[in-house]
């Protein structure tokens, strides 16, 4: 639910509210060991740097999200 709410306030180009409920998502995700949705969620946090125009920032983030979709 936290990934969506994230990626709802993505579209509205609202991303501080965005990386907020992402963060949150992550960490729960992380906390349950869930890899598959871990991964999901980082590649949405690496495409909202992206969105923001700091492309640098968002490497970290997917390179992070091919980590642990493997």
């Amino acid at each position: 639910v936290l990934n969506n709410i994230g990626n709802l306030y993505r579209k509205q180009r609202d991303f501080p509210n965005a990386l907020a409920y992402l963060q949150r998502a992550l960490a729960g995700f992380r906390a349950l060991g869930n890899t598959l949705l871990q991964s999901t969620v980082l590649s949405n946090i690496g495409q909202i740097y992206l969105d923001l125009g700091v492309p640098a920032q968002s490497l970290p983030y997917y390179r992070q999200s091919l980590a642990s979709a493997t």
